[in-house]
Parts: structure tokens; C-alpha cells; sequence
């Protein structure tokens, strides 16, 4: 007798077909993609495998974004802020800031990179830190930025750490 093996996870799904028959539609976890073959076969193992593969990578930040985004003037501040984060689902985290920002938010730029790079972008812009992920827009944000669309993301920061130990302290 083969013993039935079900992994913790798992989600599945039976539907009634047109002719009556049941179906067992498998899915590498709940909202996840579907998993193909029968439960158990070295196919499904094998789907299972890359969608967890998939995930883990998405996780840890192979899908992310680095983004900067303007807000509006707010009335706390003289001055325009930037906001620099990273995010692997950019589209959701752009709609939620626009529900709850009450200033207009334009985004300037993207980049494909992860929490390192958000990282290494709040520690070149940290004498413009406002708040948090919140930095004073000014016109060395504004070349890093200008840099970075016309040439790479290497030139612009090499650019903005040239400046900064060319500047006095």
C-alpha cells in the first residue's frame, strides 16, 4: 500500500466538471501557481521545487525595486522631500503611498536592486535625511539621479562619492 504524502503548504481545490467528474487542482501554496501532475510524481516535485525556488529568490530581493519618488511640498517642510525605498511588488507599494500621502507624489526614477542598494543610497544621502526613508531634494539628488538615467546607477554613485570627499568637512 503506497502511503499518501501531503507537504505542509499544500493547497488544493476540487471542482465538478462538466461531466460530472471531480478534479484536484494543486497549488504550491494558497494564492500560489498551480503545480502540475499528479501528487507525489517527480513532475509535481519538480513544480513544487521551482515555485518555491521562485519565491525564495523574489524574497530575497532578485525582483525588487529601488525607487525615489517626490513628494509635494508639505506644509511641515520649506522645502520638496524624496523618498527612497525598495519594494518587490512597486505598482501596490505606489498606490498605497498615494492613498496615504496628502501631497501630490511623482515617481523619478527606478532601479532594479534590493535592500542593499536602498541601503547604500540612505548612507550616500544621509546629510539630507529628514525623516526615516525622507531626504531634502536638492540638486546633488537631482545629478545622482540625472547620472543614473543617461548613464548607470555605478556612474551616479561614483559620482556622489567623488563629491563627497572632495567636499570639506
Amino acid at each position: 500500500m503506497t502511503e499518501r504524502i501531503r507537504p505542509k503548504g499544500i493547497n488544493w481545490s476540487t471542482k465538478r466538471l462538466a461531466d460530472g467528474s471531480l478534479r484536484t487542482y494543486w497549488y504550491a501554496w494558497r494564492g500560489g501557481p498551480p503545480l502540475r501532475g499528479e501528487l507525489g510524481t517527480p513532475e509535481f516535485v519538480g513544480n513544487y521545487n521551482e515555485a518555491v525556488a521562485r519565491k525564495t529568490r523574489h524574497r530575497n530581493g532578485h525582483s525588487s525595486v529601488v525607487y525615489l519618488i517626490e513628494c509635494g511640498q508639505h506644509a511641515k517642510y520649506s522645502h520638496r522631500t524624496i523618498k527612497i525605498g525598495v519594494s518587490t511588488n512597486f505598482k501596490n507599494r505606489l498606490a498605497s503611498r498615494r492613498c496615504g500621502s496628502s501631497t501630490s507624489l511623482s515617481v523619478i526614477a527606478v532601479f532594479p536592486g534590493n535592500r542593499d542598494l536602498e541601503r547604500r543610497l540612505h548612507a550616500l544621502f544621509a546629510h539630507l535625511r529628514i525623516r526615516h526613508e525622507f531626504f531634502r531634494s536638492n540638486d546633488l539628488i537631482r545629478k545622482f539621479i540625472d547620472i543614473a538615467k543617461r548613464q548607470s546607477l555605478a556612474d551616479a554613485v561614483a559620482y556622489v562619492e567623488a563629491g563627497q570627499r572632495e567636499a570639506p568637512r
